[in-house]
C-alpha cells in the first residue's frame, strides 16, 4: 500500500546542529526533501552558522540532499513563542525544546479561537537578536485546531521534572518525590506541568525503542506512543588502510574507540569512566590504540589520540581505523553513534541498558555487559582486540544489520505511516 506523502512540515529542535535529536531531524528532514516534502525548520538555540544548519556536509547550504532545495525557512525561537511560528493546518514534528511546558502551552493557544491574529511567523530570530534568512512576513491565517502534532520522545524528559534519565529512580512513574533525590528543584510539580501540557496537546508520540516506549505508555496509557528506530546514513570512510596513515596510527596496531557529545565529562555515557577502562585495556593489550572523541580539545598523549567534537565525515574516518567502539553508556534510548558504528562494519561493546540491547545483539554484532559490570566491559574489549578475526566478523555482522533495519530510508518509511494517522 502506498503512503500518502504530506506536502509540507514543521520541524522543532532545540538545538541547530548537535546532539541526536537534532542529527535525527536533519536526516528525516533530508530524506523528506528527496520525496518532495517541504520541511519549515525552527530550533531554540544556534549552535552552529545558520547558513549550513541543514548541510549533510557541513557548509554546502543549499545542496541536492539539504533542506534547501526541499523548501526549508530557518528560525530561532523561544519554546513559548512555537505556536506562534505554525502555519495553519500543518503538522509540527517537535523533537526536542529546553521547556516543554512553555512549547506545547503555546502549541495547543495556536489552535485556539483568541490566537487567530497571530502572525504565522512572529517570534523568529536570527543569530544575535538579527532576522534570520529566507524568512517573510506571513498574512495571518486562523489554524485549524487542534494542531498535528508528532512528538519523538528522544529521552525521558517528557516523563519527569528534571531528569533527562532516571536510572536508579521510579519517580518517573510513581511521581516525583517532594525532594529529588538528585536536587532537581520543584521536580514534582514541574512533572504535573508536563503531564498537563503534553495531555492538552494531544499528540501522536514516537519512541526510537521499544525500551522508552513501554516507560512511556506506563507514565500515559491514554496516549498512543509508535516505536519508529532510528536511522543513519551509510559510512562513506576510508580503507582502514588509509585511515590509520592519515591519522598516523601503524597498520598492525589494535584500535578501540570511545565516542561520546562531551568526551570525559559525558557522564550519562560514562565520559568519567573512560580513563579507568582504557588503562586496563592498555594494560591487557600493550599494542593497543585509543581513540577518545567528542571532548573539548585535541591532543596525544602516547597511545592514546583525543578529538573534539567533530563531523561525520572525520568520525568515519576515525571509526575506519578502529576494530571496536567502546560505549560504556550508563542509560540511552536509541543511540545514534551505535548504529554509526555498525555502519562502519565495527563491533560495539557496551552495557545491556536502555534500548541498547535492540541494537546490539550480543555475540553476534558485539558484545553487552550487564549494567555496572566495568571488568566485563573491559574484558569483552580485551578479547575483541586480541581476536581480530572475531571483531571483524561481528562488524560485518552489525553492518548487515544496519543495511536490513537501521537506514534512513527505513526510518523516513516509518515515519511517513505516522505522518498519515494525523
Amino acid at each position: 500500500m502506498t503512503t500518502t506523502l504530506p506536502a509540507a512540515l514543521h520541524f522543532h529542535t532545540l538545538l541547530s546542529h548537535r546532539g541526536g535529536a537534532t542529527r535525527v531531524a536533519h536526516m528525516l528532514a533530508r530524506g523528506l526533501a528527496r520525496r518532495g516534502v517541504v520541511v519549515h525548520r525552527t530550533c531554540e538555540i544556534l549552535d552552529g552558522d545558520i547558513s549550513d544548519a541543514d548541510s549533510p556536509n557541513g557548509g554546502v547550504a543549499g545542496s541536492a540532499d539539504g533542506y534547501a532545495d526541499g523548501g526549508a525557512v530557518h528560525g530561532v525561537v523561544p519554546a513559548a513563542g512555537v505556536g506562534g511560528c505554525l502555519m495553519p493546518g500543518m503538522p509540527l514534528h517537535l523533537h526536542a525544546t529546553l521547556d516543554w511546558t512553555a512549547c506545547l502551552g503555546s502549541i495547543v493557544r495556536a489552535g485556539q479561537p483568541e490566537q487567530l491574529g497571530l502572525s504565522g511567523q512572529s517570534g523568529i530570530s536570527g543569530a544575535a537578536g538579527q532576522s534570520a534568512p529566507s524568512l517573510s512576513i506571513v498574512t495571518p491565517v486562523p489554524p485549524v485546531p487542534p494542531v498535528p502534532l508528532i512528538i519523538t520522545v528522544h529521552d525521558c524528559s517528557l516523563l519527569t521534572g528534571g531528569c533527562v534519565y532516571p536510572i536508579d529512580c521510579d519517580g518517573w512513574r510513581t511521581g516525583c518525590p517532594g525532594t529529588c533525590p538528585r536536587g532537581y528543584p520543584g521536580a514534582a510539580p514541574l512533572q504535573d506541568r508536563r503531564a498537563s501540557a503534553l495531555r492538552s496537546a494531544a499528540p501522536l508520540l514516537v519512541s526510537p525503542s521499544g525500551w522508552l516506549a513501554r516507560m512511556v505508555r506506563a507514565r500515559f496509557p491514554d496516549l498512543p506512543c509508535s516505536v519508529v528506530p532510528n536511522g543513519v546514513e551509510s559510512a562513506g570512510g576510508p580503507t582502514q588502510a588509509e585511515a590509520r596513515a592519515a591519522l598516523g596510527i601503524a597498520t598492525d596496531a589494535r584500535v578501540a574507540i570511545f565516542v561520546a557529545h562531551g568526551g570525559e565529562q559525558a557522564m550519562l555515557k560514562g565520559g568519567h569512566r573512560w580513563m579507568a577502562l582504557w588503562s586496563e585495556v592498555k594494560r591487557a593489550v600493550p599494542a593497543a590504540v585509543g581513540l577518545m572523541v567528542g571532548g573539548d580539545a585535541a591532543g596525544r598523549d602516547g597511545d592514546l589520540l583525543r578529538w573534539p567534537y567533530v563531523d561525520r565525515v572525520m568520525l568515519d574516518t576515525l571509526l575506519a581505523a578502529s576494530d571496536v567502539f567502546v560505549y560504556p553508556t550508563l542509560a540511552d534510548n536509541h543511540a545514534l553513534v551505535v548504529l554509526e558504528a555498525m555502519a562502519a562494519g565495527v563491533p560495539v561493546c557496551s552495557f545491556r541498558v536502555g534500548g541498547l540491547p535492540e541494537q546490539v545483539e550480543e555475540g553476534v554484532t558485539g558484545a553487552l555487559a550487564d549494567e555496572g559490570d566495568w571488568g566485563g566491559l573491559a574484558a569483552s574489549v580485551v578479547g575483541l582486540l586480541e581476536r581480530p578475526r572475531l571483531a571483524r566478523t561481528l562488524g560485518r555482522a552489525g553492518q548487515d544489520v544496519w543495511r536490513t533495519r537501521f537506514t534512513v530510508d527505513r526510518m523516513v518509511e516509518d515515519y511517513l505511516k505516522v505522518y498519515a494517522r494525523l
